[in-house]
This record gives structure tokens, C-alpha cells and sequence, in this order.
């Protein structure tokens, strides 16, 4: 009964984390999409010219996503730790809040350049079987150049929805927690927001469950702080819409 009090009690605070993290999704959801459709341009000319995967400028694609991720996740940091603190009464001066973003940002950008390489390597791995399939089916490098464009077409679209929403909610997840923990915070509650039919039952069976702060929720069978929280494989991370409230 406790627990869903606490939760009535947040429930303003919660729509406005949510509206948040929506406009913030919006904006990394149009950046990503914009490579994706230049890139599907690029891996087709290159796929017409020379017939050959290696020619497609893979590390321009990784060295694309990595500087649009980081330009506007980098502001969203600095922008939610603030809007947080503010929403959630937490009392944090500035030099708190900024000591937070920094020591966030410059783990945050080593972790986006792993992220940046296994979203490269799937999309290689799906090129890469667009290309054999054609070759083995006797299509020119101009039908699978064209294969190739009308993939990305769809691909670019969902891919970039999944990046964005996981980057987004990752972000602003681990950050409240950094903020929540320094402003002495004792207890937290994961809150599950819901995905319609893709929710993972195991995420909606701890929505309004509460622990204190020195312990953990069990995913799954993983320990972790908070939804997002870096401990958890990206398998309980991807498309996640859950949150914590702190107290």
C-alpha cells in the first residue's frame, strides 16, 4: 500500500521525466535517422562502382553516429541532471550538478564509441548478407546496390528509433541516479512505463517495487541499480522505457 502511494504521489513528477526524455528522443531519433539515409546513398555508390563490401567507408559511418550521438546526448546530460534536480526537489548546487555531468560525459563517451561499433558490425553483418544472397542469386552490383537502398529505406527508420530510445533513456536513467545519489537519496522504485506488447514481463513484475539504496534490483537474474543501469547486457537496455524514483 506504501509503495503505491509513493508512486500516486510521483505521478506528475513522472509525466514530466517521460515528456522529457520524448522531446530528447525526438531530437537524437531525427540526427540518427539523417546518417542512416546519407550512408544508404554512400553504400550504394560504392557498391555500384566496385562490387565489393570493403569499399563502403565503414568508419565514416562509425565516426558519423559516434559525433551525433555525442552532440546531442552531451546537452541532454547536462540538460536532465538539472531538470531533475529542479523537478525532484533534490537541493544540489551547481558545482555538484556540473562535477556529475563531467565525470558522466567522459565515461559516457568511451561507452557510445562500443555502442557506435556494434551498431557498425550489425549493419555490416546486414549488408554483408544482402550482397552474398545477390551474388549467389546472379544479380548485377546495380540490383544489389538498389537491394541495399531499399533496405537502409526501412532500416534507417527502426534502427534509429531503437538507438534513440535506448541512448535516451540510458542516459537519463543513469544520470538521475548519479544526481539521486548525491543528493542522499536512501530509497529508489522502479517504475514500469510501459511498451505496450514488446514489455518484458520480468521488467513490469518490479514496476512500484522499492529498494533501500545500498541494494539492488534483480533483472532477470542481474543485478542492477536502476533500469539502464551498466550492468545490465544490452538484451534488458534495448527499447527499455522504465525509470526509478528516488526518496
Amino acid at each position: 500500500m506504501m509503495v503505491m502511494m509513493m508512486a500516486n504521489k510521483h505521478r506528475a513528477k513522472i509525466a514530466k521525466i517521460r515528456n522529457k526524455r520524448e522531446k530528447d528522443f525526438s531530437l537524437l531519433y531525427r540526427a540518427v535517422s539523417k546518417v542512416f539515409t546519407n550512408f544508404a546513398s554512400t553504400a550504394k555508390n560504392s557498391i555500384t562502382k566496385a562490387d565489393l563490401i570493403d569499399q563502403i567507408p565503414w568508419d565514416d559511418l562509425s565516426e558519423e553516429l559516434k559525433s551525433v550521438i555525442l552532440s546531442v546526448m552531451e546537452p541532454v546530460t547536462k540538460d536532465f541532471s538539472s531538470f531533475v534536480n529542479n523537478l525532484m526537489s533534490y537541493g544540489l548546487e551547481d558545482n555538484a550538478i556540473n562535477a556529475i555531468n563531467s565525470s558522466f560525459i567522459k565515461k559516457y563517451r568511451k561507452d557510445v564509441a562500443k555502442n557506435v561499433t556494434n551498431i557498425t558490425d550489425s549493419v555490416r553483418n546486414s549488408i554483408s548478407k544482402i550482397i552474398s544472397n545477390g551474388q549467389d542469386t546472379g544479380l548485377t552490383s546495380n540490383d544489389i546496390a538498389q537491394q541495399i537502398y531499399d533496405k537502409f529505406d526501412t532500416l534507417s527508420l527502426s534502427r534509429a528509433k531503437i538507438i534513440a530510445r535506448t541512448e535516451v533513456n540510458s542516459v537519463t536513467n543513469n544520470v538521475h541516479e548519479n544526481v539521486a545519489q548525491s543528493a542522499g537519496m536512501s530509497k529508489r522504485t522502479w517504475i514500469h512505463t510501459g511498451a505496450g506488447k514488446k514489455s518484458r514481463e520480468h521488467h513490469r513484475s518490479l514496476n512500484n517495487v522499492s529498494i533501500k539504496f545500498n541494494e539492488t534490483f534483480n533483472v532477470n537474474g542481474y543485478k542492477a541499480k536502476c533500469p539502464h543501469d551498466e550492468s545490465l547486457p544490452i538484451s534488458e537496455k534495448v527499447s527499455c522505457h522504465c525509470l526509478a524514483i528516488y526518496e
